[in-house]
């Protein structure tokens, strides 16, 4: 229980983790100044407008644990109306394709981004501007975390979360990397803390793909050895035992 549980707790925690360390980077790289304090208020300000069309997408990781054949409490449900592996693929697609309209709708269309911040989160238009592109940043952010909600859930099924504890690490590292690299390349401010974070969901969501595909290579490889195994087991079992063979021969030749 605790192997499975363990990774999960460290994912958790490093994306807690996130977005103070996003903070603190944005508010140096700009030497505390007045400039530092507007970024790190455009980014509080940015935060749950830009995760409203993306957020749900982490629930898909529970699509799997609650579906696949391959999860023995599901086995016993009535076959009837089976959700296949290809019925949840195409279920995940159609929410990340879903999620990418709305947010493309929501930041990429002239002034509705802004009369969101307006009306719900109640700053003024000047400041609104000033969040229009790290809000079309998280347009992009519903293609990371669709791959890895799918990807962990179908590892949680199989109860193989260990190979997702590497994911967490390269998440902080590729984002405190994008933090430090990325003002030598001109950005500063939200658009840096933004940008980082897209950075850092997709190396995770990298790492959860390799080990998913790791892991399935691995499943395929002990499938197809049991196949082997068991195809020479019953190529053994219809081989006539060699004493009667030969018992059946001299037979032969007795009546000759």
């Amino acid at each position: 229980m605790l192997s499975f549980w363990w990774p999960l707790a460290l994912i958790l925690a490093t994306q807690r983790i996130s977005r103070p360390i996003v903070n603190l980077f944005v508010s140096r790289d700009l030497g505390g100044s007045s400039a530092a304090t507007e970024a790190v208020a455009i980014l509080t300000a940015t935060y749950p407008v830009g995760h409203m069309p993306y957020g749900w997408l982490t629930e898909i990781r529970a699509v799997y644990p609650a579906f696949d054949k391959n999860n023995p409490s599901n086995k016993l449900v009535s076959t009837t109306n089976a959700v296949t592996a290809a019925h949840i693929k195409k279920f995940t697609f159609v929410c990340m394709a879903l999620s990418l309209t709305l947010c493309f709708v929501m930041f990429w269309t002239p002034n509705v981004s802004e009369k969101i911040l307006i009306d719900i989160i109640g700053v003024d238009f000047a400041f609104a501007e000033l969040c229009v592109i790290p809000l079309r940043i998280f347009s992009f952010f519903p293609i990371p975390v669709t791959v890895r909600a799918h990807f962990t859930g179908w590892l949680m099924t199989l109860k193989k979360t260990f190979v997702l504890a590497p994911s967490s690490v390269l998440r902080i590292i590729v984002l405190i990397t994008s933090l430090v690299v990325l003002p030598y390349l001109g950005v500063h401010g939200a658009t840096l803390g933004v940008s980082s974070l897209l950075a850092g969901f997709v190396g995770e969501s990298t790492m959860v793909a390799i080990a998913a595909c790791y892991v399935y290579r691995k499943q395929k490889k002990k499938m197809e050895n049991e196949s082997a195994a068991e195809g020479e087991d019953s190529a053994m079992t219809d081989m006539p035992p060699a004493e009667e063979g030969t018992d059946a021969v001299e037979m032969r030749e007795e009546n000759e």
